[in-house]
């Protein structure tokens, strides 16, 4: 007797915080759009209403990646794959490409416009801090996850199929 397949654990952990990724970031963006915070993206800025598009897109793609993880859904799986990958490119263009001195300044500049001057010297400073440790961050967490998604892809994809087969209607 062979044991029930399953949905490996790590994915479907992955799966809930994209879907709680989402309500988290609304009040940042908020904030974010309030002060009309610029954001890197690739060997650009992302303002106004290009900064907004990408936010609502962005949340969109990373809620139907994890609501299709957990209704099991094989092109989830891949979707999700794209995010990470789509991530981990975002961060490297924006910290290893030439002209990324040029770009930082072009984004600190930008960035200067949503601080009162008599605090810009302070929050530019810490802005940068956190800008290297979020940059960081995310690199490492991408790696993560794209190590535990192509780690447990076999597992996922064939519980996918196994769930489309015995389970046509649902999702």
């Amino acid at each position: 007797m062979t044991p029930k397949l399953r949905r490996p654990l790590t994915i479907t952990i992955i799966a809930w915080l994209y879907v709680a990724y989402v309500p988290m970031m609304i009040p940042a963006w908020l904030v974010s759009g309030a002060r009309s915070m610029p954001a890197p993206f690739f060997w650009t800025v992302l303002e106004g209403k290009r900064l907004v598009i990408y936010y609502v897109l962005f949340g969109a793609v990373m809620l139907a990646s994890g609501i299709g993880l957990l209704k099991n859904k094989a092109w989830a799986f891949w979707l999700t794959m794209g995010i990470q990958t789509f991530g981990l490119l975002n961060i490297a263009t924006v910290v290893l490409l030439p002209g990324r001195e040029a770009r930082w300044e072009r984004f600190m500049e930008s960035l200067s416009h949503s601080f009162p001057s008599e605090m810009l010297d302070q929050s530019l400073s810490f802005l940068k801090t956190v800008m290297a440790i979020s940059a960081a961050g995310g690199f490492i967490f991408a790696l993560a996850v794209l190590w535990l998604l192509w780690s447990r892809r076999k597992r996922f994809l064939e519980f996918a199929a196994m769930y489309a087969v015995s389970a046509p209607d649902a999702g």
